[in-house]
């Protein structure tokens, strides 16, 4: 899931760099939006995989 997310994220990226050139049917705000949105899901699956990953290796 994490990995899907982040290359979701950098699929935004490239969308906003197409937006700056004038070559995005999106506008800026809408872009920066959900780059930013895109942003807090990674992060958010980071820390639950962070969590999962102390939990099974305080049970060893």
């Amino acid at each position: 899931m994490t990995d899907k997310a982040k290359m979701e994220l950098t699929s935004l990226k490239d969308e906003v760099l197409k937006v700056f050139m004038g070559k995005s049917p999106l506008d800026r705000v809408m872009a920066n939006e959900m780059v930013k949105e895109k942003e807090r899901e990674v992060s958010l699956l980071l820390t639950k995989l962070e969590k999962s990953e102390q939990v099974l290796n305080s049970k060893r």
